[in-house]
């Protein structure tokens, strides 16, 4: 008996095994929510660009929807969002919903832009119960002259 006491023998393996998965479970962690702050980050970006086109007619970077390369308003919108992420939203997975904001408003829509990035792992998958995260953003519009070109959408 006394022999075990002072054989340190197999100490590392040990504490390795006791630690090993708690050390993967933080890493994981902190990716899968490293991914959703990004993703929310870039949808944010992409939403104030489809906001600033929806009151001026125009993006950040001067495109408006005009002329012979007119689009249907919805599908405008979901491009520039997804364009304002660099590959990590795809625009058909954009869900756009407008409504009035009321009689007091008049002129004004509210925007809803809704997009489910999905887990890195599957663990966070089975911890939440779902494939993924919603991030949802709203926007008030007090200009409808940008819907001019897709009224027919």
């Amino acid at each position: 008996m006394g022999r075990f006491k002072t054989d340190k023998k197999g100490v590392a393996a040990l504490e390795t095994a006791l630690l090993l998965p708690v050390c993967l479970a933080m890493l994981f962690l902190v990716m899968e929510a490293s991914w959703q702050v990004i993703t929310d980050f870039v949808f944010q970006n992409g939403v104030q660009n489809a906001a600033r086109f929806l009151e001026t007619g125009y993006t950040n970077d001067g495109q408006s929807n005009a002329g012979a390369s007119c689009v249907p308003l919805q599908t405008f919108l979901q491009t520039l969002v997804s364009q304002e992420a660099g590959g990590m939203i795809q625009s058909t997975d954009v869900t756009i919903q407008s409504q009035g904001a009321g009689a007091s408003a008049a002129n004004t829509i509210i925007y809803q832009f809704s997009y489910k990035q999905p887990f890195l792992t599957s663990w966070a998958s089975m911890i939440v119960n779902d494939t993924g995260w919603t991030h949802t953003e709203e926007v008030l519009v007090h200009d409808e002259q940008s819907q001019s070109c897709s009224a027919g959408s």
